[in-house]
């Protein structure tokens, strides 16, 4: 009698075991023979998958250029529309790695006309995911007055890139890069003369929701503070009880804007909001998709011009995604940022080195910006498995497979109801 029970009590810790090991994200999967926590990584990978661009811009006579990404100059490629004249014109934009041109369009007496910049040959600046391009228009350029205000977009005009979200800092996680994910697309416009039309407008659309902590998106304006904001911002969102807004604090810190609303997602005794197939998965039309608008064309403050003056000429620095627990004010960002002021306890949490934040000992990262709207990978698949290019990105400085995202497996990610 003693052996069966022996043997009960070992049959039942033995599928308590398993059953434990199948709830718990962070455990080994054997399915996977290799993890993002198992690649070599370069100290010095910036795990960048965008590249600073500082274009200096001049023409033979007034005229207004657009910039682009793709040679045919389609709308969706579309990322920046200025002026120009004999003065350099200086704007510093973000540029996918994988693209090794931009194309700058200009009006003439026989139509427009497109010059191709090679991103391959400009020269470098101090870091390796910035350049400076000098482009000067030709002679046949023509004036065109239709334009008085510059127009900037990341990643490009009516395109969205993807955020993506490990949130067990400083923990390191299953790398599934699902704990939250978002789409955004940013879009900035500033006039050449105080008082005159400017402003911006953020779009975020809440993709998948893969942890279980309280974390809320936010984003840090790089180059306008809370007073030039807290007037002039308006919200939308498809989804009741959905928004986005100003966090409490000091008038002339760096405004912070936080998406609210987004606990019931998950719905009632479920985990996870698009992370696990073969549960309910949510159309495309049924995402939170919020528009805040902050529209400052009426003031004609100097310092407040100023600061959207530069949102506008520097897109590629003004926008801070990054998570943050309203429970305990931890921080989760992209390699290189700082954490803000909000995060008091930040150097005693995850105290780092070598001057850069959020990265480990190993150079792993808590979040990743792409400059495309990709699919996400599914729960507790590692993200190796779901982009198999990725880990030839990682492990190669960024060097090779610089367009990994375009390359899903599509039994490895998430593909939602249309």
């Amino acid at each position: 009698m003693k052996k069966v029970r022996k043997m009960i009590y070992l049959l039942f810790g033995t599928v308590f075991l398993v059953t434990s090991c199948s709830q718990d994200k962070n455990l080994y999967d054997p399915e996977s023979t290799e993890k993002v926590t198992d690649l070599q990584i370069p100290d010095g990978f910036s795990w960048a998958t965008t590249q600073n661009i500082e274009c200096s811009i001049t023409s033979p006579m007034p005229t207004t250029t657009s910039i682009f990404l793709d040679e045919s100059c389609t709308e969706k490629g579309l990322i920046a529309t200025i002026p120009v004249s004999q003065n350099s014109t200086t704007i510093t934009l973000e540029v996918p790695t994988s693209s090794t041109a931009i194309y700058v369009q200009y009006p003439t007496a026989s139509g427009k006309q497109v010059k191709k910049v090679d991103l391959n040959s400009v020269a470098t600046k101090s870091t390796v995911d910035s350049k400076k391009a000098v482009i000067s228009l030709p002679e046949n350029a023509t004036t065109d007055n239709n334009l008085i205000f510059s127009q900037t977009y990341t990643p490009a005009k009516n395109t969205y890139g993807t955020l993506m979200f490990e949130d067990l800092f400083p923990e390191l996680g299953d790398y599934d890069l699902n704990d939250f994910v978002a789409y955004y697309n940013t879009y900035s416009y500033c006039g050449n003369i105080v008082g005159a039309l400017k402003g911006l407008e953020l779009n975020i659309q809440i993709r998948a929701l893969g942890g279980s902590l309280p974390y809320q998106l936010c984003v840090q304006l790089g180059y306008i503070p809370t007073k030039y904001v807290q007037d002039y911002m308006t919200v939308r969102c498809n989804i009741d009880g959905v928004t986005m807004k100003l966090l409490p604090q000091n008038g002339d810190e760096k405004a912070i804007l936080v998406i609210t609303g987004l606990d019931k997602l998950k719905g009632s005794g479920e985990n996870y909001y698009n992370t696990v197939p073969g549960t309910t998965l949510s159309k495309e039309s049924e995402l939170p998709t919020i528009t805040c608008t902050i529209d400052n064309s009426n003031a004609y403050n100097a310092d407040e011009y100023n600061a959207f003056k530069n949102t506008c000429d520097n897109p590629s620095t003004a926008f801070n995604f990054f998570l943050r627990n309203p429970n305990n004010n931890r921080e989760i960002h992209l390699r290189g940022y700082e954490p803000t002021k909000l995060y008091t306890n930040y150097a005693n949490e995850d105290p780092r080195h070598k001057g850069i934040s959020y990265y480990s000992n190993s150079n792993l990262v808590w979040g990743i910006k792409v400059p495309a709207a990709i699919k996400h990978a599914s729960e507790r698949t590692d993200f190796t498995k779901a982009y198999k290019k990725f880990k030839n990105w990682v492990t190669t400085d960024g060097k090779n497979s610089k367009d990994w995202y375009n390359d899903p497996d599509p039994n490895s990610v998430i593909t939602l109801k249309e």
